[in-house]
């Protein structure tokens, strides 16, 4: 998590949006609790592949492309929440 955490930190300093960055981390406490049982549960790492194909995305100065998967990398926890209801029933309510 702490590299996902760096990755993120990059990319907001690389756009000049650090204020951004230091309000979303604090705000975050709740949804870096999913991101940590989405690590412990999803065991493929599409997080990192996102992270890749972002990296390419910007490297290749395609916005759309990288705007496509940066959407898509957002809402990663969406894709893995049955999963994540299904082996830590005990942190959800009914």
């Amino acid at each position: 998590m702490e590299l996902d955490n760096q990755f993120h930190y990059s990319l907001f300093k690389i756009c000049n949006k650090l204020q951004c960055y230091d309000m979303v981390s604090r705000m975050g406490v709740h949804f870096d609790r999913i991101r940590s049982l989405s690590l412990s549960v999803i065991k493929d790492l599409k997080i990192v592949e996102d992270h890749r194909k972002i990296y390419n995305a910007i490297l290749e100065r395609n916005p759309q492309k990288a705007e496509e998967i940066i959407i898509k990398h957002l809402f990663r926890f969406q894709l893995d929440e049955k999963e994540i209801h299904r082996t830590y029933p005990q942190y959800f309510k009914k």
